[in-house]
């Protein structure tokens, strides 16, 4: 009797425990007006949970994973436009994160007038001193901006999936959060996998092209109207899939401001020189599109154009960049200082 309860004892204090933990995120993405994705990945296999109620209410709704597993990707659904949101982060009903850092805003109806900030920067993976200061300096001031864009290069030296967790989704924890983070693939981020497949699995993009591929895509804030280009694994030459697309949604929008990103900048006097094929193939649609506003990143520099139409300098007043027709000119920006220099 006393052996068998001794042994009982001994059992009990040697059983493990399961103790959890995340390992990355959670992150924001996918956002709409009335929905949104929200991802996370645990040490160990459950099913995965988001409570999220109104800011400031309580959190009584919940979605739940449908299967055990490490990587979760949860769908919220059915949500108020322009609206304030917090959640929690559950596995198995044990809570993994939560508190007013874990909040997100829902889009606006596409064509609500509405001034809002956005945040855009380049050539940030390479895990330095300097990036993670520009990462803090990031969070501190950005407080809610509406939405962020990351223009390439975001994983060096050439995008290796084990390098995502130290050179991205770390460093950018406090803010992915709290605010979408909508990528574009940079020549760095196809090294290891020409055809991008880690980038492709870590992100969350609409894919709403004709061949369903989530390097390049588009989608609406307010009255803005965002196009995002893959210039490193589908082909951008004109007359090619990706630039057929472009001109057609371009052509489809009828937002008041249309903005562009990808990664390889048409005009840059930094680490690079100007993109030939760029100019040749992406800009004439865009031109013909009256796109408003294009971001670039691989030139490890800030700069700002004129607005330009054709090469050349349709307005040159840096004080004013007013626009007399839609297709006045476009303004060119190159923002690829955030972990290089």
């Amino acid at each position: 009797m006393h052996a068998r309860l001794w042994m009982l004892l001994v059992s009990l204090v040697a059983a493990p425990c399961f103790a959890q933990s995340l390992t990355r995120g959670p992150y924001l993405q996918l956002a709409t007006p009335t929905a949104i994705t929200i991802v996370f990945r645990t040490d160990r296999a459950g099913l995965g949970r988001i409570r999220y109620g109104l800011a400031g209410q309580a959190l009584n709704q919940t979605v739940v994973t449908p299967a055990a597993s490490t990587e979760h990707v949860l769908r919220l659904t059915g949500l108020m436009p322009s609206t304030r949101y917090q959640y929690a982060v559950e596995l198995d009903g044990a809570t993994l994160a939560s508190g007013p850092s874990y909040r997100f805003r829902t889009h606006p109806p596409a064509g609500t007038v509405e001034a809002f900030r956005l945040f855009a920067w380049g050539d940030s993976g390479t895990a330095t001193s300097g990036q993670l200061r520009v990462a803090q300096r990031m969070a501190g001031a950005l407080n809610d901006a509406a939405l962020s864009l990351i223009l390439g290069d975001i994983i060096y030296p050439d995008g290796a999936p084990q390098d995502y967790d130290p050179k991205f989704f770390r460093p950018y924890a406090e803010l992915s959060r709290r605010m979408v983070i909508w990528p574009v693939i940079g020549n760095h981020d196809v090294g290891f996998d020409p055809l991008g497949r880690p980038f492709i699995d870590a992100f969350h993009t609409p894919a709403n092209n004709p061949i369903s591929t989530e390097l390049y895509y588009s989608f609406d804030y307010a009255n803005a109207h965002i196009v995002v280009l893959d210039t490193h694994v589908n082909s951008y030459s004109a007359g090619s899939a990706q630039m057929a697309w472009a001109a057609a949604d371009l052509a489809a929008s009828t937002a008041t401001w249309k903005i562009v990103a990808f990664h390889v900048p048409p005009y840059t006097g930094g680490t690079h020189t100007d993109s030939a094929s760029v100019k040749a193939n992406i800009l004439p649609v865009l031109e013909a599109a009256g796109v408003d506003l294009v971001f670039a990143g691989h030139s490890h520099v800030y700069e700002r154009t004129y607005l330009l139409k054709q090469n050349a300098i349709v307005q040159n007043d840096a004080a004013n960049y007013s626009k007399p027709t839609p297709t006045t000119g476009t303004l060119y920006v190159v923002s690829g200082t955030a972990g290089q220099s």
